[in-house]
């Protein structure tokens, strides 16, 4: 697959555009290609069938919009096929943006990456760094409302919204902090009997003063320690919960902590888990027309609230080899299961789990319709 990226109205060649290409029926493959200095690109050893192509400008002195799912079919080996594609440019004025990255000691700060953001429609992106001097300038504008964004390796991300009116020249200087120097540490354990440590808990810590923020995350090890480097002082805030696709069954938790002239922050998190009960959910899921095909490694989510409280609680599995799925140990609760998996149409179904009437063992065979590849046009 070869081609050019061109400016629309004037077929002017864009340098650094990303062409990526993902196959539809299997989203495992995919390749990417960047335009060079005459906006061509290239890429080689691409597979027969129906793709989606992105292009979309990357880097500095951004001035075009992306160009999203455009179709593309390649129904035999060994052929070469040239596709080009034209990008609309960006509508342009006499506005400027321009103005001074500083640290936390007032000198300037040369390499910060400084991102502007339309906040109206037409939504456009513009991105530079800024000179030995820390200055940035971003010209051509039209009126509107931005957000600034400035980022560097070793300083907070900072942010401020601006409004350009009238085509002015408007003056935004910007002070930067530098990341954290704390250490947080602990484990996440059960809030049950034994308080054993929990595996596979996602640690996130979130730092936002207004004009700056930061976030910094761990999973936890198998004894459930885990460590966060570079946190800043001030307010913090921690959630800890289990990943989407794992069966932790426990509560997440929300905790806020105030670290001043810390080097290590020792903070434990004791998760509470789920209540649980007799009843269970199981079955298998097959390609529709074809019993006897499974379909296996599917997403299976259990969204129940609790019939004794109200509580949520959510549970997470996959289909074996055979297709099959099964939770066990379920509290009284009214539930939503949902099925789905990449290439099939997705599923839902509302169930109750209710001991005192016996309706606690629920058996759900389902069938999940493959998506097609055909396209309507018009």
């Amino acid at each position: 697959l070869q081609g050019q990226v061109l400016e629309s109205g004037t077929d002017t060649p864009i340098e650094g555009v990303s062409v990526d290409v993902r196959l539809v029926d299997n989203g495992n493959w995919s390749s990417s290609a960047t335009t060079d200095e005459q906006g061509n690109y290239s890429i080689a050893n691409v597979p027969t069938g129906e793709f989606k192509v992105n292009v979309s400008p990357t880097g500095q002195n951004r001035r075009h919009f992306d160009l999203w799912d455009q179709d593309l079919s390649l129904d035999s080996d060994n052929q070469i096929v040239t596709r080009d594609f034209r990008l609309i440019p960006y509508p342009t004025g006499e506005g400027q943006i321009q103005g001074t990255i500083v640290g936390p000691t007032g000198l300037p700060i040369q390499g910060m990456n400084v991102t502007l953001s339309s906040s109206d429609s037409p939504y456009r992106n513009y991105s530079t760094t800024t000179d030995e001097n820390g200055a940035y300038l971003f010209s051509s504008l039209v009126d509107g409302q931005f957000q600034l964004r400035t980022h560097k390796e070793g300083y907070l991300v900072s942010y401020e919204s601006v409004t350009l009116s009238q085509e002015q020249t408007l003056l935004v200087n910007m002070s930067v902090l530098q990341v954290g120097t704390a250490k947080l540490t602990g484990f996440v354990k059960s809030g049950g009997p034994g308080q054993e440590g929990l595996a596979g808990i996602r640690v996130s810590a979130r730092f936002n003063n207004g004009s700056s923020h930061w976030s910094g995350y761990a999973l936890t090890a198998s004894d459930g320690s885990y460590e966060i480097s570079q946190v800043p002082e001030g307010e913090v805030q921690v959630q800890a919960y289990g990943d989407w696709q794992q069966d932790i069954r426990h509560y997440s938790s929300y905790d806020n902590l105030t670290l001043v002239d810390s080097a290590e922050e020792i903070f434990d998190v004791f998760l509470e888990p789920y209540p649980s009960g007799s009843g269970s959910v199981g079955g298998n899921l097959t390609v529709p027309g074809q019993s006897a095909v499974a379909i296996d490694d599917a997403n299976v989510n259990l969204s129940c609230n609790t019939l004794d409280d109200g509580h949520y609680i959510s549970f997470n599995s996959r289909t074996n080899d055979q297709g099959q799925f099964l939770f066990e140990d379920l509290p009284d609760a009214r539930c939503r299961i949902r099925f789905y998996k990449e290439g099939h149409f997705s599923k839902s179904r509302r169930i109750t789990l209710d001991s005192l009437t016996g309706d606690n063992s629920v058996v759900m065979n389902q069938q999940l319709g493959m998506i097609g590849t055909r396209t309507i046009q018009g």
